[in-house]
């Protein structure tokens, strides 16, 4: 067969690969829309659409914040791989642009609110009935999750009232990232409304075998060639991350900590449920890195900001440990490096929720 005939089919295949991504673009904020028209499309449907590689961006009109109200059952559960969500495409949402001892500088315009209660209930191994998530990744991989803020409540975590998380992957989902989000805090900064947890990644088992969530990345991933856009701030939860797998990636994120870095949240406040630290790491653990990699790129901004704890001697709601790894067998190759622990990012702001060391 000629070269240029080879070339030619080589074309059309790459072109017909490349053409099957779309760009949903979410231009209403109103999700009760049953029957969207050509115009109008809402995020419960741009998720209903959503294939393999999409990206969902958003054009709402409006200076915004626009405030997202989550439907009663909760979104459709993220299933198509490589899908990226995008909250900094709409306009006025500027991503965060300070070094990550400073105040976070985030200006987000897409709040996902699911301060009514509406969340996703996902009937499978590792979660259950009793559990949902704002959103719900559900065994696809690669899902980018970027410039939002969440808004929730702490619920009982029954079949009634299932605790709610703000991003949760699950069924065999691996390699997702979130980052760039505020969870728990309104675009103002100040106000807070939390969840039961932030990220969560719980083991799927599959006639009896486990698969983890693996390679979850919250906050900076490893050589991103703009890690201050990539910083989160996660407050008001009962446990900021939890994740069961290995090489989970935590960098550049403030935990319990809010956006102007020198004000914590006070863990006792989380409406009757009791605070369990700031980093959970189940099952496996091996490859962790939580905070800077030591790697010469981006090291400075990869640190976590970290509140404090309260042990249980001191208040029942308290907890004992800021990181905890938990089941499983030994680790291997854990990195917790460069990370402030109970204090600002001035370095001299003493969190009065913070236990000694």
């Amino acid at each position: 067969m000629k070269p240029n005939v080879l070339a030619w089919i080589a074309c059309v295949t790459l072109c017909t690969s490349t053409a099957s991504a779309a760009v949903i673009t979410v231009n209403s904020a109103d999700n009760t829309l049953i029957n969207p028209n050509d115009t109008l499309t809402n995020l419960v449907e741009a998720l209903t659409l959503a294939q393999d590689g999409d990206q969902i961006h958003f054009n709402i009109p409006g200076p915004g914040p626009h405030y997202l109200e989550t439907p009663a059952g909760g979104y459709p559960p993220i299933t198509a791989n490589n899908l990226t969500l995008d909250g900094y495409t709409q306009p006025g949402a500027v991503p965060n642009t300070n070094p990550i001892l400073a105040a976070n500088s985030a200006e987000l315009r897409i709040v996902l609110d699911s301060r009514n209660g509406g969340r996703t209930v996902q009937d499978i191994d590792g979660y259950g009935t009793s559990e949902s998530a704002i959103l719900f990744v559900t065994g696809a991989t690669n899902v980018q999750i970027r410039g939002f803020s969440f808004l929730g409540v702490v619920a009982a975590g029954s079949d009634a009232d299932p605790a709610m998380y703000c991003v949760s992957f699950g069924l065999k989902a691996t390699d997702g990232h979130v980052h760039g989000c505020w969870m728990g805090v309104d675009p103002d900064g100040v106000t807070v409304h939390g969840a039961n947890d932030g990220v969560t990644g719980f083991r799927f088992r599959d006639n009896g075998v486990p698969f983890l969530s693996d390679r979850i990345t919250v906050g900076v991933a490893k050589d991103a060639t703009n890690p201050r856009a990539q910083f989160n701030v996660i407050v008001g939860m009962t446990i900021p991350v939890i994740i069961e797998g290995a090489g989970t990636r935590i960098s550049g994120n403030f935990l319990s900590v809010m956006p102007d870095g020198v004000t914590d949240y006070n863990v006792t406040l989380i409406h009757g449920q009791g605070f369990e630290g700031q980093i959970e790491i189940g099952r496996d653990g091996a490859n962790t890195v939580i905070g800077t990699d030591g790697d010469g790129v981006n090291d400075a901004d990869e640190r976590n900001i970290m509140g404090g704890v309260i042990p249980r001697s001191y208040n029942p709601q308290g907890y004992d440990t800021v990181i905890e790894f938990y089941g499983g067998n030994n680790r291997t190759n854990v990195v917790i490096a460069g990370n402030y622990i109970g204090v600002g990012v001035d370095g001299e702001t003493w969190f009065t929720n913070s236990a000694r060391i």
